[in-house]
């Protein structure tokens, strides 16, 4: 018997829009009317935004299952450890804000787009920027009236996901003893305080697809980024390669739920001194003399 698909979960993160390292559209006009022109790794990144949207469309919203849209944090960039920006200005900030974002919201069901707060090393003082983005989005509202949370716990079909943004370590041999960490302290924590466990969770900030499960069927997500290396990453992690993209979780009757992660990788960079065959001049053909009869 074939199981019915009956509710779908998008989550995406670290977008870190407004770097020069995160996505932009081809040509951003600014409120004093200047553009900024996306440089190819933006446009790379834009054009592997647009794709993921697509591709979680064609599977969700074009065949009639309910969708949830999780932006799950460090969504723009404003104070951060270099000056790679497009603009301090925070009008333009949101601005590029509404424009990329604006379609996930559109496609969400409605009040199931939802924004986790990040990092206040990129969106500022208790996240105000991703509050405040949440508001111009009319992002799914908190038991206060916020429009942006720091955990957030969902019913999505018949299963509970929490999300949250951070999580601890980037580097590749913790992809999963990282995720196992927290959900180790989830199964101690949670039953002493009378917490229900969910049955997923999703986390961030490590730009790196994880997928860990513990006994019990509970597990975590950690996501990719939309953001290449930054100056702090050739620091303390030169060797890492950008994972680009996001997750769907497609959710069936019965409660189980398979994730399809979605990613993609920047070209390597370009060996110096190595000739390039595409940039070689084919050789000119010699004419063939006639012969004389």
């Amino acid at each position: 018997m074939q199981l019915k698909v009956v509710a779908a979960l998008a989550a995406w993160s670290d977008v870190h829009a407004n770097s020069l390292t995160g996505p932009a559209p081809p040509k951003f006009e600014l409120e004093d009317g200047s553009v900024h022109m996306a440089s190819p790794s933006q446009e790379f990144l834009f054009n592997a935004f647009t794709a993921f949207r697509e591709y979680v469309k064609q599977q969700t919203v074009d065949r009639g299952i309910p969708l949830t849209v999780v932006a799950n944090g460090d969504l723009l960039e404003k104070i951060r450890r270099t000056v790679d920006l497009i603009s301090l200005n925070e009008a333009n900030i949101l601005k590029l804000g509404r424009e990329l974002f604006g379609p996930w919201r559109d496609m969400a069901d409605p009040g199931r787009f939802v924004v986790v707060r990040g990092t206040e090393a990129h969106v500022g003082p208790s996240a105000h920027l991703e509050e405040t983005l949440g508001w111009e989005l009319m992002a799914m509202e908190g038991a206060h009236g916020e429009r942006s949370h720091y955990e957030v716990y969902l019913q999505v079909g018949p299963i509970v996901v929490r999300a949250a943004h951070h999580i601890s370590s980037a580097l590749a041999h913790t992809d999963l003893s990282a995720p196992q960490r927290e959900l180790t302290q989830q199964a101690i924590e949670f039953p002493i305080a009378g917490y229900e466990q969910p049955d997923l969770q999703i986390r961030s900030h490590r730009h790196r697809f994880s997928f860990a499960q513990l006994a019990g069927n509970r597990a975590m997500l950690t996501l990719p980024a939309f953001q290449l290396k930054t100056p702090f990453v050739h620091k303390v992690a030169s060797a890492a390669v950008p994972q680009i993209g996001g997750a769907l979780v497609m959710v069936f009757e019965n409660g189980k739920y398979y994730v399809d992660p979605f990613y993609v990788f920047p070209k390597q960079p370009k060996v110096y001194g190595r000739p390039d065959v595409s940039e070689e001049k084919p050789a000119k053909k010699r004419p063939r003399k006639r012969k004389r009869k």
